[in-house]
């Protein structure tokens, strides 16, 4: 017991009751008064009387009261003894000390059978306050208590029966003493008799033994007996089933603050068991749950959430504002960004609100700041006209750009019209291009064009705090070859001699600048160029997905993937990495159970023999696997990027995203990019060879977080070394990917 606990207990103790802990459970209060404590008359000692000394105690006088006691202490009587004991108790242990010792005036008093006295003694026992813990002590005295009829003593008695401790463990001791402490009225008694009659725990299990000493209990506002009488009238344990009376259980446990009682609660408001449905309080009573750490609340919000934004988003499609508004409203307040949109929309144009442009703002802010594209461009709209805040025409521009670069379509076709004569050629994760259309055309076959280029640089944690770049700049294209080169940059012009003329890697924003200039370009000469966009090679990683390269499928709407029998199948992204330039694939059905490549769990060393199976130019060199080998250079990239293994092994454009495996059938690396010969040349007058690049395999397991294992076999099914044995092997497992 804590003194300054111990200090009001005796302020409670000595005025009516007090409360004290015993096994993290409350116990009722030690009923006693000054008459009771008073019990020996005294006769005045010093023309003090016993009543002066105990008037000082309970005006808090301590000085006095213990100068009041002490004489009539001396003199045998238990009530100065006891309350002389309780005073030194709260005071530091020098005192303890210089006043013949605590205990020993509450020893004197017990002995006395005095039973406040011998309750506060087993009491310091347990505790060790004022004296060494001594179980057996505490069980001696509180004994006594329990037997002078002390239901406070009766139930810690109970429990050191029930627990072993300072007595040997007795289940019949603990339900005796447990129930003579019930019978008194003492709450946690009687939830303890209900819990164990309930399940059985050393008793026979008594279902309407248990109901009875629940409801005792929870008449007095025990919280746990209040849960578990509802769970029984939920269950009809005992007695009928009765969900009303259910839920008048749960809704007091509830409004007590349990939160297993509010999440049980939520459920019968989200089902209509024993209450009317209601969905304002279902959430109300999971939230509460759910601020408590209660983990099935907080999955039942994770999931009704969403689906209230659902369901809102259609009602508001359909015109049902009031529903919309209702469902809308709670989901916008707990930070859903789709939800805020409508919600803005709704306060725009005055739908079932009244209309009020200022809350729009704040609803479109409140999205776009979470980068939600619509939210970003309808914020720029708010901006332009002025609406809800003061007109900025180069903020709201800024904004509706920024939402095209998160992937608003109506933003892209709002800055085209700005841009006029310009088309949008390229959207990245924070960048937009668009070039001059029509380009204009050499006697050469060279094509001549304007590009602007977007860039933009955000807080992921704020994005409405990004800053954009213009580049304007006159260009070059030399669609045979695949070029481009800059005329002019900004103001600044560059003689043609010095036009560098330069090759970009797959998926940059370069790449795809010469793409869009160059995608009417013999047409119907290339049989695969009418509708393929970009090609690629995936395969198949141990967790079921095909892994390739990210700028093979980014910005694609559609996703085939051919095996090596020529069958296709539909694929979708499931998870994507934009800085190492890797995806993962998913084949939504018909292929069954995939065979995978197995990856090593060891780094890859410079002289290691590799090889990749993949499908470079497939519109020139056909459709069937090609396989080209060579050895590891070096285990970093260009610049020293230890992300990456420098490779001797061939590549072609369509080698993208294809398996590099080692002599052991493992794969170590993605094979991504190929160094510009062209830009080496111009700086260096050398032309490299074979010099190609692999992002090392360890980066495709940050992809799989989140992701279900899907079924598959392992590729290698016996241990093969020799290239045709492990090529045969694994073709099966490689496919032609073709982003639309």
């Amino acid at each position: 017991m804590k003194k300054m606990a111990l200090l009001l207990m005796i302020f409670v103790t000595i005025m009516s009751a007090c409360t004290v802990k015993h096994d993290g459970k409350n116990i009722n209060s030690i009923t006693g008064n000054i008459t009771e404590l008073n019990s020996v008359k005294a006769s005045p000692v010093d023309d003090i009387s016993l009543d002066d000394g105990l008037k000082a105690f309970v005006e808090g006088d301590f000085t006095k009261a213990k100068r009041s006691l002490k004489p009539f202490a001396e003199k045998g009587n238990p009530a100065a003894q006891t309350t002389l004991g309780l005073i030194l108790l709260t005071e530091d242990e020098a005192a303890i000390t210089s006043n013949n010792n605590a205990i020993e005036w509450l020893t004197l008093a017990a002995k006395q059978n005095e039973v406040i006295a011998q309750f506060v003694l087993g009491t310091s026992y347990f505790e060790g306050e004022g004296v060494s813990q001594n179980y057996a002590e505490a069980a001696k005295w509180w004994k006594e208590a329990a037997r002078n009829g002390y239901r406070d003593a009766q139930y810690n008695l109970g429990t050191m029966y029930k627990k072993g401790q300072g007595v040997k463990k007795d289940w019949g001791q603990a339900v005796y003493w447990f129930r003579l402490a019930a019978d008194q009225g003492l709450a946690e008694a009687q939830f303890v008799l209900g819990k164990a009659y309930d399940f059985g725990q050393n008793v026979e299990k008594n279902l309407l033994e248990a109901e009875k000493y629940y409801r005792k209990a929870a008449e007095q506002e025990h919280v746990e007996a209040q849960f578990n009488l509802g769970t029984m009238y939920e269950r009809g344990d005992g007695t009928v089933q009765n969900f009303e009376e259910s839920a008048k259980w749960y809704l007091k446990a509830a409004e007590n603050g349990y939160a297993p009682a509010q999440y049980n609660l939520g459920v019968y408001y989200y089902e209509g068991k024993g209450v009317p449905k209601n969905h304002e309080k279902m959430l109300h009573w999971w939230e509460m749950a759910a601020s408590q750490g209660h983990s099935d609340a907080q999955e039942w919000l994770d999931v009704i959430y969403p689906k209230m934004v659902e369901e809102g988003i259609n009602a508001f499609k359909e015109e049902n504002f009031k529903w919309a508004y209702s469902l809308l409203g709670k989901a916008a307040h707990k930070g859903y960004a789709e939800a805020q949109v409508k919600l803005g929309q709704m306060y725009a144009r005055g739908d079932y609100v009244a209309q009020d442009d200022k809350n729009a703002f704040e609803w479109f802010s409140r999205a776009a700041i979470q980068g939600n594209a619509q939210g970003l461009e309808l914020l720029g709209m708010m901006y332009l006209n002025g609406r809800g805040v003061e007109e900025d025409f180069e903020r709201g521009f800024n904004l509706i750009a920024f939402a095209a670069v998160q992937g608003s379509p109506k933003a892209a076709e709002v800055i085209e019209k700005k841009f006029r004569g310009f088309r949008l050629a390229m959207k990245g994760p924070n960048t937009l291009l668009f070039v001059s259309e029509p380009s204009i055309t050499g006697s050469d076959g060279k094509k001549w064009f304007w590009s602007k280029q977007l860039k933009f640089g955000f807080d992921n944690h704020n994005f409405l705090d990004f800053a954009v770049e213009t580049f304007d700049t006159y260009n070059i294209v030399d669609c045979d070859r695949g070029l481009c080169g800059i005329k002019q940059i900004r103001d600044v012009s560059i003689p043609y001699r010095e036009i560098e003329m330069m090759s970009f890697p797959p998926g940059s924003a370069g790449s795809q600048m010469i793409n869009h200039v160059c995608k009417n370009k013999d047409q119907q000469s290339k049989p695969f160029s009418k509708n393929i966009a970009s090609s690629g090679t995936g395969w198949v990683i141990p967790s079921g997905y095909i892994a390739t390269n990210l700028h093979v499928v980014d910005g694609h709407e559609n996703i085939t993937v051919i095996n090596s029998n020529g069958e296709k199948f539909h694929a979708i992204i499931v998870s994507k990495d934009v800085v190492n330039d890797l995806a993962l694939l998913k084949v939504e059905n018909g292929l069954g159970v995939l065979a995978a490549l197995p990856l090593a769990n060891r780094p890859c060393v410079s002289g290691e023999e590799v090889f990749t199976i993949g499908y470079p130019h497939p519109e020139i060199m056909g459709t069937e696997a090609k396989i080209t080998s060579g050895i590891v250079n070096s285990s970093r990239g260009l610049q020293d990027d230890p992300r990456m293994l420098q490779i001797s092994v061939p590549v072609q454009a369509g080698n993208s995203g294809g398996p590099l495996v080692n002599s052991k059938g493992e794969v170590v690396g993605v094979v991504t990019s190929k160094l510009g010969a062209m830009r080496v040349f111009s700086e260096t007058g050398d032309m490299p060879q074979n010099v190609n690049y692999a992002i090392k395999a360890k980066y495709l397991s940050p992809l799989l977080d989140g992701l279900k294992k899907r079924p598959t076999v392992n590729a290698l099914a016996a241990q093969k070394t020799k290239l045709s044995d492990l090529a045969i092997a694994y073709r099966g497992s490689v496919f032609l990917v073709v982003a639309e």
